[in-house]
């Protein structure tokens, strides 16, 4: 495999742990602005909204850790493409509805209200964590049989 082919590979999964650390420090340390959010997409049973903002919080930190552990780089990115096809579903229903609603995605940054823009965001990271896989997976294939 091409040395190129690699950095571009340790490039984008850096980026996304990033993305996902940042993502998930905010929204641990804003908790209840991100409550308001999540419920604002009035899909949740109001019981269930502290559990499941807990859970997106620790999926986001997961994948965080594991993009940028080598052994575990094709699980953060399967675990970044399941988000993302999660969070474009999200955004592309809340804007079937028509809610003019803020994402949730980094919490103490600017505000970010869902629309287009938020679906062709997420489709360039969903593309970058495909780009991960792929290379991650290519490279284990190579060492494995060499």
């Amino acid at each position: 495999m091409r040395l190129n082919k690699i950095i571009i590979g340790l490039i984008c999964a850096y980026a996304l742990a990033t993305i996902f650390f940042i993502a998930g420090l905010g929204k641990v340390i804003l908790f209840n602005d991100f409550l308001n959010v999540v419920v604002g997409y009035k899909l949740f049973p109001m019981p269930l909204i502290p559990y499941l903002a807990v859970a997106l919080i620790g999926i986001e930190m997961s994948i965080a850790i594991c993009l940028v552990l080598p052994y575990f780089r094709a699980i953060g990115a399967l675990g970044a493409t399941g988000i993302f096809l999660f969070f474009i579903t999200l955004v592309f229903y809340a804007q079937l509805r028509g809610l003019n609603i803020e994402c949730g995605c980094f919490a103490f940054m600017k505000k970010q209200i869902v629309g287009l823009g938020l679906l062709f965001q997420d489709a360039i990271l969903l593309g970058l964590a495909l780009i991960v896989y792929k290379i991650d997976k290519q490279k284990a294939a190579i060492l494995h049989f060499k």
